[in-house]
């Protein structure tokens, strides 16, 4: 038990009731970590625990890296949120003329563009995010530019992809840099095979009428500015604060 925070028996409770593996649970108060403990197992047939320090993807919780990743660039006077992407990229271009000349980083990141799912494209291993780039060109959006906000990992992937070509290097670099060493995050990365190598990495399930089922790590690097961050619970509890702060480390 975390100091009376959680008990173990709730834990372990919701992990009968929906046939979970496992899960981490932290909680941080006042600067201090109150609660990191890991429960059931990272890999089922193996019977190996999660720990404090399993890694695991966390999916679209990567696009708040991105996002603050942004906002630094910003502040360092390296990008403008705010400046056409099309000023700065001149091969920037996407279906709507409109769209393509008045486009910013930050309508990217607020998920205004037009532009809906198309989730098919960022899945496939054998483009690069400089493939997709030149595909938006050709990509219809099904509401007007600024209309609605509509969730698209595209779009954040191509966000980061802005990064990318600003600055020269990769948005992969660029997070390690700009917050995983900064914020201490040690043992996260931006890679599936990266968190492979790791002698504490968690196994997929996917659930079924039977229980968990094993699949595959799904790797999403070609999209890694919307959901390719691998971490643990230790290193998430850092984020936390690390937001809780304010951004400063």
């Amino acid at each position: 038990m975390g100091k009376g925070i959680i008990s173990d028996e709730l834990v372990l409770k919701q992990l009968e009731q929906y046939r979970f593996p496992g899960m981490g649970v932290g909680v941080i108060k006042d600067g201090e970590v109150l609660l990191c403990k890991g429960y059931g197992y990272r890999d089922l047939e193996s019977r190996l625990p999660i720990t404090e320090n399993t890694q695991w993807g966390i999916a679209s919780c990567s696009k708040a890296f991105t996002a603050t990743l942004a906002g630094i660039l910003s502040d360092e006077g390296v990008i403008d949120l705010d400046r056409p992407i099309k000023e700065y990229l001149p091969d920037f271009r996407m279906y709507d003329s409109f769209a393509s000349a008045q486009c910013t980083l930050r309508d990217m990141l607020c998920h205004r563009t037009g532009l809906g799912g198309y989730d098919a494209l960022w899945c496939d291993e054998g483009l690069t995010r400089e493939d997709l780039w030149k595909r938006l060109r050709y990509l219809k959006p099904n509401m007007p530019f600024r209309s609605v906000p509509q969730y698209s990992n595209l779009i954040y992937a191509m966000a980061g992809h802005v990064m990318e070509k600003v600055t020269g290097r990769t948005w992969d670099d660029l997070i390690k840099e700009k917050l995983f060493e900064p914020i201490g995050m040690t043992n996260s990365n931006t890679s599936v095979d990266d968190m492979l190598k790791s002698p504490d990495f968690a196994t997929p399930y996917w659930q079924s009428e039977k229980g968990p089922v094993r699949i595959k790590n799904w790797n999403v690097d070609l999209g890694g500015p919307a959901a390719s961050v691998n971490s643990t619970l230790s290193d998430m509890l850092k984020w936390l604060q690390f937001n809780i702060d304010g951004g400063v480390t």
